[in-house]
């Protein structure tokens, strides 16, 4: 399952399959910012931007897709692309 929702300067993209379950969020604006939450691990990145004197403007360039590799101990990771 995966969706796009864009709300004012928010768009919100949400991606299920399998184990990768996750929520980015882009904000558009003078104070851009990306967020991404993993609700099904509990966690998330964020990444907020100096402010910019023009105007940035997000869009997504595909589909989001899952991203599962194994970290240095052979533990799952799961993320999105």
């Amino acid at each position: 399952m995966r969706f796009n929702k864009t709300e004012g300067r928010f768009l919100n993209a949400f991606y299920r399959r399998g184990p990768v379950a996750a929520h980015l969020l882009l904000r558009s604006g003078n104070d851009p910012r990306i967020l991404v939450a993993f609700p099904a691990g509990d966690s998330g990145v964020g990444l907020w931007f100096a402010h910019q004197e023009a105007s940035v403007s997000w869009r997504l360039l595909g589909e989001l897709s899952a991203l599962e590799r194994k970290d240095a101990k052979s533990r799952p990771l799961h993320g999105i692309e």
